[in-house]
């Protein structure tokens, strides 16, 4: 996981600009739906090339991936335990 600009806000793919900033929060929603998806384990990487930010920055950012996926697993293991309501259910 990284933090850069996109492509269509004018920075070319190999500009200088990747793996030196923040992750956004859409990429936590991304891990948080892949754990929600995946049954097997994950293994999530932070990564940067550069303009390190303090310790206490890395770590926040750490366990907001920690989190995604917490959260990711609990939507997962809810869905598969809650019963499905067939009074609910219609038929075609």
């Amino acid at each position: 996981m990284d933090g850069g600009w996109r492509r269509d806000e004018g920075f070319p793919a190999n500009s200088e600009c990747w793996n030196l900033h923040p992750v956004p929060d859409a990429v936590f929603d991304l891990l948080e739906e892949l754990a929600a998806l995946s049954s097997t384990p994950l293994t999530v990487i932070l990564e940067r090339d550069g303009a390190y930010p303090p310790m206490e920055g890395l770590l926040l950012e750490l366990d907001l991936a920690r989190l995604s996926i917490r959260r990711g697993r609990e939507r997962q293991n809810r869905l598969a335990v809650e019963p499905i309501d067939v009074g609910e259910v219609t038929q075609a």
